[in-house]
């Protein structure tokens, strides 16, 4: 594994062999590899860091928005994805009964705005202490709950797709709230001394687009394009993410 090859790819540079990184929260696979049982709160950081190493891992895939927002969010479980369904989750529930509680939300109001100074501080003290635990790898800043994501983590599928194509210009108006969190956010990031930032948000989902194209293009793009900006005027990469 190798910093300077990450870097190299990030830089659309050709090392010498093709650079790796994957996301992985298999903790039978790190014991199986490593011999050291991660799960095992004291052998944790050592086996996951010896993972890397014998998996050769270039870059490590990292988000952090910051503290949990304090406000109403919704639980729509989880299906068994780890090992032994330890993440399994039958948890269900919605603050969100009407389309109109959709409509009339206010992202800023309900989680506030971040400090972007002291928020800047947190992004750094969590940076140094990731990249200095993982001197041979390139560790990014990142923020997962962009614009889509945060409509999924705040009204759940089911509420989100029964109301926002009922107004989609009252919905703007939702999407704005959450841009703003987003770009505080980001600016304190681009405050920092990471040199890449990976910005995280499932526009999509395994059967394509949940929207018309056209409603990205009004309404998502057009914000993301102002969010990379500080990243932009400061030369620092930054790239998009979407998981399913």
């Amino acid at each position: 594994m190798s910093y300077e090859r990450g870097w190299q790819a990030i830089n659309l540079q050709m090392p010498d062999t093709i650079p790796h990184t994957e996301y992985c929260s298999h903790p039978d696979l790190v014991e199986f590899i490593t011999e050291i049982d991660p799960r095992i709160k004291e052998n944790e950081k050592l086996a996951w860091q010896k993972f890397y190493e014998m998996t050769d891992y270039d870059l490590l895939w990292f988000t952090n928005d910051g503290p949990e927002w304090k406000g109403r969010t919704t639980s729509m479980g989880h299906a068994e994805f780890r090992e032994g369904g330890t993440d399994f989750n039958t948890n269900i529930s919605c603050p969100f009964k009407t389309p109109e509680e959709v409509l009339s939300f206010d992202a800023v109001e309900e989680f506030g705005l971040p400090d972007i100074k002291q928020r800047a501080v947190f992004f750094e003290e969590m940076f140094q202490k990731g990249q200095s635990e993982n001197p041979t790898l390139v560790y990014p800043g990142g923020y997962y709950k962009t614009l889509f994501s945060a409509c999924i983590h705040t009204f759940g599928w089911d509420m989100l797709l029964s109301s926002a194509p009922l107004d989609y210009e009252r919905f703007d108006k939702v999407l704005e709230s959450f841009f703003k969190i987003s770009m505080a956010n980001f600016e304190a990031w681009a405050q920092t001394n990471i040199k890449v930032f990976i910005c995280h948000d499932d526009i999509v989902w395994t059967q394509g687009a949940v929207f018309h194209p056209d409603w990205y293009r009004k309404y998502i793009f057009p914000r993301y394009k102002k969010l990379w900006k500080p990243f932009k005027e400061k030369g620092s990469n930054y790239c998009f993410v979407r998981t399913v």
